[in-house]
């Protein structure tokens, strides 16, 4: 079945070791994606909160623009999840994976006899078939594993706000 970008869905040639992904803290999250938070550089509380106002209007920017690919894409190939690949290669693109791309894919692993990548596949398969879409959209954030990433139809900034406003108090 073929991609967003038209392009058919490959399954994978080899099969990757799937390790649980350490979850960093939520101060290590805002650490990491928003440094001028924790940096105490003569920020005064008013900068700081300026700063967040900022950041969770660009986060907002960004995850609604996710939305509207998830949506214009699940319009065209049924039910899936937006894949976000995070790893600092460029060349690699984001992509809609439909459930049928992702049987594939957990078929494969099966076939491969990889059953870690097996059942995750099967779970997300099972996650997305029950997901209501109509509330928020699911995102399948992959670095060196992978995990399901809900975003918030009415406030797609709610977790990443939370995060920014701890580095408040």
């Amino acid at each position: 079945m073929p991609s967003a970008g038209g392009k058919p869905h490959a399954a994978p040639k080899q099969s990757l070791p799937l390790e649980p992904m350490p979850r960093p803290s939520r101060p290590e999250l805002v650490h990491r994606f928003f440094p001028e938070l924790t940096q105490n550089l003569g920020a005064t509380t008013g900068d700081k909160e300026a700063a967040v106002g900022v950041n969770t209007r660009a986060t907002e920017a960004i995850l609604s623009d996710f939305i509207g690919l998830f949506d214009a894409a699940h319009a065209q190939l049924g039910p899936g999840v937006l894949a976000i690949r995070l790893s600092k290669d460029n060349s690699k693109t984001s992509d809609y994976l439909s459930l049928d791309d992702l049987q594939v894919d957990a078929d494969t692993a099966s076939k491969l006899g990889d059953t870690s990548l097996h059942t995750a596949l099967a779970d997300t398969i099972a996650i997305i078939r029950e997901f209501n879409t109509e509330k928020a959209v699911l995102l399948l954030l992959i670095d060196s594993g992978f995990r399901l990433f809900p975003v918030d139809r009415d406030n797609p900034a709610r977790s990443i706000t939370a995060m920014l406003e701890e580095q408040l108090t």
